[in-house]
């Protein structure tokens, strides 16, 4: 049932967007709204066939068209981000990240090689200074200060990489003495 929704009051309501965008089955959808223009609104979305891809809403959502058939695989990726300061300039991550400067109708390799892990699932763009990147991959984090084209691998934080993390409070009455 997935879908995109959106408010204008702070959560109270939600509409359901759909003029233009795929039907039927749906799985992951990644969105990213444009920094330096609010009203242009970007989705990586995972449906059937031919409604695959990346679509593009330059009203806030009321109207879509799908710009690209383009979405590699969506089990945890399906990430779309917006330079900040140019709504054409978008990124896909994926395990081999790709990136347009046409407002998302053609794609080429975005942070590949030069000793840059793949399975990219989180980009940070500074909105001050766009050309500073921050890339989090399988294999830890990368820094850029040139819109990706160069990256340092940063390997001086520990850190680890987890798919996915259950905490259930329920176990502190089961075991009191864990808990002190």
């Amino acid at each position: 049932e997935s879908a995109i929704y959106k408010t204008s009051d702070a959560g109270k309501s939600w509409t359901q967007l759909s003029q233009g965008l795929p039907t039927g089955e749906l799985g992951r959808i990644g969105l990213a709204v444009c920094r330096s223009k609010p009203s242009t609104v970007y989705a990586v979305v995972h449906a059937k066939g031919s409604a695959n891809g990346v679509y593009r809403s330059d009203d806030a959502g009321a109207n879509w068209r799908q710009v690209n058939g383009v979405n590699g695989t969506a089990w945890y990726y399906s990430q779309v981000r917006c330079d900040p300061a140019d709504p054409e300039h978008v990124y896909r991550l994926g395990a081999a990240s790709q990136e347009s400067v046409d407002g998302g109708r053609t794609w080429f390799a975005f942070a590949s090689g030069a000793g840059v892990h793949g399975d990219h699932h989180a980009l940070w763009i500074n909105y001050e200074t766009p050309e500073q990147m921050i890339l989090g991959t399988d294999g830890g984090l990368n820094i850029s200060w040139d819109h990706g084209r160069t990256w340092d691998h940063i390997e001086n934080i520990v850190a680890g990489q987890f798919y996915a993390i259950a905490v259930d409070d329920a176990c502190r009455t089961n075991l009191p003495n864990v808990w002190a």
